[in-house]
């Protein structure tokens, strides 16, 4: 059985209110035919084995904001979902689209607990209703439908300012990363403004030999709107030893 939210439009399923809101999901492919209209209904679903997809368009891939698919994907592991339950659904009609933003929501929803599906250049209704057809004929065939894997009991994705750094046009999840741990290894500071410094500093533009890396900082500027010549104003201190041998 589909359920899915009034914001996309399916010709079988049904239709079910705010189904976004409830589960961070546009839609669920289930075993289950009752109605999801209780939390104790939704987690029966899920205990037998549904799969909760959000749906992304390849054309929009660039209006989709990592923080809001990273919210959804915690709403469903608060419901008890696993990771094969938690799918990022790329309605790809093979239109041209953002690769690198398309890289960044793909790796941070599998970085953060999730699965990543393709429609393959047919329509998300097509992949939904053969995704409902082929669970149904794997059920009879198979003793265990749902793997055996420790649920996971939180997830913490927005409270991790890193998310914020990746979203910089070039940055990603990766390299959110690598500019931190330079960050604390030159002993700058472990927060995302001292970060912010550091990317689009103007000395630090000045001394960057890697071309990506260079335009990467230069796209952070744009991004933030700093006009040329101009640093984010904050004060980097350095640990420095006295000759006693105490930090200051």
């Amino acid at each position: 059985m589909i359920f899915y939210d009034k914001s996309i439009s399916l010709d079988s399923g049904k239709e079910t209110e705010d189904l976004r809101i409830k589960t961070g999901a546009d839609a669920i492919v289930s075993l289950k035919k009752y109605p999801i209209v209780t939390d104790a209904m939704l987690k029966k679903h899920i205990a037998s084995g549904c799969i909760l997809y959000r749906i992304v368009h390849a054309i929009d891939v660039k209006d989709s904001d990592p923080k809001t698919l990273l919210f959804n994907l915690s709403k469903m592991a608060s419901l008890g979902a696993r990771t094969f339950q938690c799918a990022l659904l790329f309605d790809d009609s093979r239109e041209l689209f953002n690769y690198d933003h398309y890289i960044k929501i793909v790796d941070l929803w599998v970085d953060h607990g999730g699965v990543v599906y393709h429609t393959f250049g047919n329509t998300a209704r097509y992949y939904l209703e053969k995704r409902d057809s082929t669970l149904a004929e794997t059920n009879h065939k198979v003793d265990v439908l749902v793997p055996n894997f420790a649920p996971r009991t939180e997830i913490q994705v927005l409270k991790d300012w890193q998310v914020t750094l990746a979203s910089f046009p070039g940055v990603g999840w990766s390299g959110a990363k690598a500019i931190r741990e330079m960050v604390k290894k030159r002993g700058y500071g472990d927060d995302l403004l001292t970060c912010l410094w550091f990317l689009t500093d103007t000395q630090e533009i000045e001394k960057t030999d890697n071309q990506t890396m260079k335009k990467i900082r230069v796209d952070a500027r744009k991004w933030l709107g700093l006009p040329d010549g101009m640093n984010i104003d904050i004060s980097v201190i350095l640990d420095k030893e006295t000759e006693d041998g105490s930090s200051i």
